[in-house]
């Protein structure tokens, strides 16, 4: 309690005090404190769709995942997994679940899990298509027509002569 001193009659006299005043004083504090705490949130846009793995290969639900990836020019990918693969028969793609042929990359991320024969190994072959999507998202951002990606291709993903070639006569 607080008292006030009257000097005319000598006494000394209640004053009434407002606990509103202590209750502003904490919420100022506390928002002054707050202000300074800040979360830092990214997002980010990664294109892989991914399934659940099947217990046994099937070429046409492999091919229906590939269309609906969010893959550049599915049809080229397609025809890239059938050429890169052996028509589903390689070793590549049966013991390290490697549809594209892919190397291992030092350069970009990766969902490799290890090496096999100097390829890329994965876990199952939805991981072999989401390592390819990266890929595609490093490389290939500024391509726009089928053209341009089947000239890169030749260039950079199998300069050996013919390639190109070789995925045009795939049906």
């Amino acid at each position: 309690m607080k008292y006030e001193y009257n000097s005319k009659t000598l006494t000394f006299k209640q004053v009434k005090t407002y606990n509103w005043a202590y209750f502003l004083l904490g919420i100022v504090l506390f928002s002054c404190i707050s202000a300074g705490v800040t979360y830092k949130t990214t997002i980010e846009y990664i294109p892989i769709v991914y399934r659940a793995k099947s217990e046994v290969f099937n070429k046409e639900e492999f091919k229906q995942e590939i269309f609906n990836s969010n893959a550049k020019f599915p049809n080229i990918v397609w025809k890239q997994c059938v050429l890169e693969s052996g028509n589903f028969t390689s070793p590549i793609f049966k013991e390290a679940n490697n549809a594209f042929g892919m190397r291992i990359s030092t350069q970009r991320q990766t969902l490799c899990i290890g090496e096999y024969a100097g390829f890329s190994e994965y876990r199952n072959l939805h991981e072999s298509l989401g390592d390819y999507l990266l890929w595609q998202a490093n490389y290939c951002k500024e391509i726009q027509t089928e053209e341009e990606y089947l000239v890169f291709l030749d260039k950079i993903y199998a300069p050996n002569q013919g390639y190109v070639e070789k995925l045009k006569q795939i049906k």
